[in-house]
């Protein structure tokens, strides 16, 4: 094999989010890699999400297949958020690596995590 004949994707999920207004909750689904790529996407969606004043908000996180520190200080970002403007705010658990960086940082602890 020479060096023209290797592949050049690194393997990398590209970072994708799909929201829904699902009456008195707003979800983000997100999926792929929350790296340092996707945060701006991340703050666009949830700043829309923050416009429409919803009850709850949702991130799902089980399409991640990584995180990284700045996807976590955007789940940080968005927890004070929701707690400045009366956002109730539930995390639906990522597979097991995503998950293992909340339980590794204890945020798992401190995080709204629940079933969906």
């Amino acid at each position: 094999m020479t060096a023209n004949d290797r592949p050049t994707s690194t393997g990398a999920a590209a970072f994708s989010i799909v929201a829904s207004d699902e009456g008195e909750a707003y979800r983000l689904r997100l999926a792929g890699e929350l790296d340092i790529a996707g945060i701006e996407t991340a703050q666009a969606a949830l700043a829309a999400a923050a416009e429409t004043a919803p009850a709850r908000l949702v991130i799902d996180l089980s399409g991640l297949a990584f995180i990284d520190s700045s996807g976590l200080r955007f789940i940080i970002a968005t927890r004070a958020l929701c707690d400045e403007r009366g956002i109730e705010l539930s995390l639906v658990p990522g597979g097991l690596a995503v998950q293992r960086i909340f339980e590794v940082t204890r945020l798992d602890q401190l995080l709204p995590f629940a079933d969906g």
